[in-house]
This record gives C-alpha cells, sequence and structure tokens, in this order.
C-alpha cells in the first residue's frame, strides 16, 4: 500500500524518507541525499514521528510547529517497526512493474494515446531502425527518476546507449502536469512551473479542487482539455480494474500543440502530491505557488510579482530554497505566472 495519506490513527506510527527508492527497488548503484526530507513535517499528524540522522534547528522546527499546530517529533533511532515515506517496498513486484516505464510505453500503445512513436529499444539494431525514423530523439532510463538518465539526442550524435532504453520523438516541453488517481475519487491534476530548460521548478496549488480543472482548461483550451479529460479517464478506469491499487501518480507532457497524456507513472510520493497535501493542512487560500529556488536564485529576479505572503518551508541549509507564494486568486491569471516562469527561470 503506498503511503500517499500517512495512515491517520490513535498508534504512533514511525517513518523514514527513503529518497533513494527506486535505487533500492532496482538495485541502482547511486544515493540519493534527502535534500526534501523536511516536507515531512508539513504532512504528518501528532502521532508520527520521523527517523532520521539528520540535524533540523531549533528556529525551523519552533517556525513548523506555527504552521502545522504542534512540534514535530523527531528521533534517530527507534526499536518499533519504521515505515518507508517516500516509497512503500512491501509489494516489490507490483511496485516495480508499476514504476518501471515500460509499463507506462505498453498502457499508452494498449489505449491508443502514444502521439510520440514511444518504444521500448532492446539493442543497436533497433536503436539504429529508430533514429532512420525520427531526427530529434528524447531518450529515457526504464527506472531511474527526476530526469536522471533522460537526454536528448539526434542521429548524428555517437551516442552510447545501456539497453533497454526508451525512444519518443523529442517535442519541445512547455509544461509539465501531474495527475494524482485515487481510487474511488476525482483525478487531480496539478500545473507544473516548467523552465525553458524543462527543469520543474514547482506547483500552482489551489484551496478547491474544482479551481485546478478550470485553470487546466483555461491553459490547454477548450479542444486539447477535452482529449486530456478523454485520455485521463481511460487510464483511471483502467488502472483501478486491473491493478491493486489504491493511488497512483500520472506524469503528462504539454508541448506547442499537444498533450501528451501518458508519459509515465510514480507508484510512490512526489513532490507534487506532497505539496498538495502540504496545501491542504496549511492556512486557508484560494490561489497559491509552490517555487524550488536554487541558491543564486531570487523571488524577485523573475518578476513574479502581485503575492501577498510567502512561507517559507525550506531550512537555511538546503542546496533548494522552497516557499509558498500565496494570491488573491481573483486578481491573477495563474496561466500568465507560468508563462512569467517559463520565460525567466533557467
Amino acid at each position: 500500500m503506498i503511503n500517499l495519506l500517512l495512515r491517520k490513527d490513535n498508534h504512533v506510527n514511525y517513518w523514514k524518507s527513503n529518497f533513494n527508492y527506486e535505487c533500492e527497488l532496482f538495485n541502482i548503484s547511486k544515493k540519493i541525499p534527502n535534500e526534501f526530507e523536511y516536507l515531512f513535517f508539513y504532512i504528518q499528524d501528532q502521532n508520527d514521528y520521523l527517523v532520521t540522522d539528520l540535524k533540523y534547528d531549533e528556529d525551523f522546527l519552533s517556525e513548523v510547529s506555527k504552521r502545522i499546530g504542534f512540534y514535530p517529533k523527531i528521533t534517530n533511532k527507534t526499536n518499533f517497526e519504521v515505515k518507508n515515506w517516500w516509497g512503500a517496498l512491501e509489494d516489490t513486484n507490483l511496485e516495480k512493474k508499476l514504476n518501471n516505464k515500460k509499463y507506462a510505453v505498453e498502457l499508452s500503445k494498449k489505449l491508443n494515446i502514444d502521439k510520440l512513436n514511444t518504444q521500448l529499444i532492446q539493442n543497436k539494431q533497433e536503436a539504429s531502425i529508430y533514429l532512420e525514423k525520427e531526427k530529434e530523439i528524447f531518450m529515457r532510463d526504464l527506472y531511474l527518476f527526476s530526469g536522471m538518465g533522460s537526454k536528448k539526442i539526434s542521429r548524428q550524435m555517437n551516442t552510447e546507449f545501456k539497453f533497454p532504453v526508451i525512444f519518443s520523438k523529442y517535442e519541445l516541453k512547455k509544461l509539465d502536469l501531474s495527475t494524482i488517481f485515487l481510487r474511488g475519487k476525482t483525478p487531480v491534476t496539478i500545473m507544473s512551473l516548467t523552465t525553458k530548460t524543462g527543469r520543474y521548478a514547482g506547483n500552482l496549488l489551489f484551496s478547491n479542487d474544482t479551481n485546478y480543472e478550470t485553470e487546466l482548461r483555461n491553459y490547454l483550451g477548450e479542444l486539447r482539455y477535452n482529449n486530456f479529460q478523454k485520455e485521463r479517464d481511460q487510464i483511471n478506469e483502467y488502472i483501478f480494474k486491473n491493478e491493486k491499487v489504491d493511488f497512483i501518480q500520472m506524469d503528462s507532457l504539454v508541448s506547442q500543440n499537444c498533450v501528451h497524456t501518458l508519459i509515465e507513472f510514480n507508484y510512490r510520493n512526489t513532490i507534487g502530491c506532497i505539496t498538495y497535501q502540504i496545501s491542504k493542512k496549511l492556512k486557508k487560500f484560494e490561489f497559491a505557488l509552490f517555487i524550488i529556488l536554487k541558491p543564486n536564485e531570487n523571488i524577485a529576479d523573475y518578476n513574479i510579482k502581485g503575492w501577498k505572503e510567502k512561507i517559507r518551508l525550506s531550512p537555511g541549509n538546503k542546496k533548494f530554497n522552497t516557499f509558498y507564494l500565496i494570491f488573491d486568486y481573483n486578481k491573477f491569471v495563474p496561466s500568465q505566472i507560468l508563462s512569467t516562469v517559463y520565460e525567466n527561470f533557467n
């Protein structure tokens, strides 16, 4: 059972933030830092403990307590069972199946919704044949995450491949979408802040779930939105009919002229899922921006104006700084903020 929402009961629960989830699941030798572990504090309940070796400043924890209504509970050891917060590692066969990008490729073919000529490439011969058909290709690793193992290539490049890999036709990305599927619930699709270089920089968040659909329709236009909604409903129906899961998250890509509904699945927590949950627990607001800044970046540098409150989420000693910027919903057009981020962020 994936832990999208922490278990709400009267027992004391102990959690660890295993951001190296895929590495453990697929036996990949790579060390992943717990850069965003602190986000756990904003979604935990009073009975939840975070088991960690990281140290958190008292001033930071005091600020968090003002936001969540109690002081975060932390320990570096326990004799009790510790559950994984980021990815469950419980039913590993199912988790390997759903987190393998091959599953998404095969499902997009089965539902006839692939528009990028996406293919699983097993060897050099298949790679050569594909490279003859497409001028520019986007290559992805089957198991890695957060863009690792992914890059744009062309037929002129002398690229070495570690097979199997996934090839698809390259299209310039304008926006990422993150859809949360919960069994028995209406899917929620979150628009991500996307830079010209393709970097994920945060999310648009709304207090009312219906506003996600309203703003998505406004951004995509009626025709593209209706097509996306139809394909999303197909996927929602298929997943909960055929897989024994209560939750899964889907990544989609918006290019200049098309919405590519199914790029991959994440059967684990994601930053988008977590920030969506945080938005439900923080003070009431209509519209907010969750934003990730690199160390040398400031909000003022990127022409984002008009926010009425800034909430810092990250401690001061992190590689990336994260904030919630709260806006008056009726005074702003969210799609304009997406354009501002796309044009000004690197």
